[in-house]
């Protein structure tokens, strides 16, 4: 795979309406041209638009969603976007990104997973994260449990839900 295989030639992230601060955290991040699945979806999920996208490993399709996740939530509601992902590894990973790229934005993730301390984690939920990224059975177990009320969720997303649907999930 060469960067011409990955890159947008015609469009940018300015172009795109991104809030500066999310545009700040792209650059810091070292990224100016868009991959084409960011390029083809980031659009699309700024109008309101539901989409689904696939593309190789290290596209970029963690930030083909993050991005419009941290351009679109709102500082004053917590909670109101959950990304489902099929590991604790990846859960890790995409909320550790989002919170990279967003780093100029008031918009937080928090990881919730199996194998860490429920309390815990419903705290960080409770204490106001916008963006919850989690593994469906500790979603399942929190909101089960009354540890955390979801009703605020505006945004879903299904991340590498091939995966899931592979391993029974």
């Amino acid at each position: 795979m060469t960067q011409q295989d990955i890159f947008h030639a015609s469009i940018t992230f300015d172009s795109m309406g991104l809030r500066d601060s999310v545009l700040k955290g792209l650059r810091d991040a070292g990224f100016d041209k868009p991959t084409d699945i960011q390029a083809e979806l980031i659009p699309l999920i700024l109008t309101g638009k539901d989409v689904m996208g696939q593309a190789k490993t290290g596209t970029g399709k963690t930030a083909a969603f993050g991005l419009p996740l941290l351009h679109l939530c709102e500082k004053d509601i917590p909670s109101q976007a959950l990304v489902l992902v099929p590991t604790r590894e990846l859960a890790a990973q995409v909320a550790g990104e989002i919170d990279m790229l967003g780093k100029h934005t008031p918009i937080r993730s928090v990881c919730i997973i199996g194998g860490e301390s429920m309390r815990h984690q419903s705290k960080q939920v409770k204490g106001g994260a916008h963006i919850i990224v989690g593994t469906p059975g500790r979603v399942m177990d929190m909101h089960g449990g009354g540890e955390s009320n979801f009703s605020d969720i505006i945004f879903e997303i299904l991340d590498k839900d091939d995966s899931r649907r592979d391993i029974g999930i």
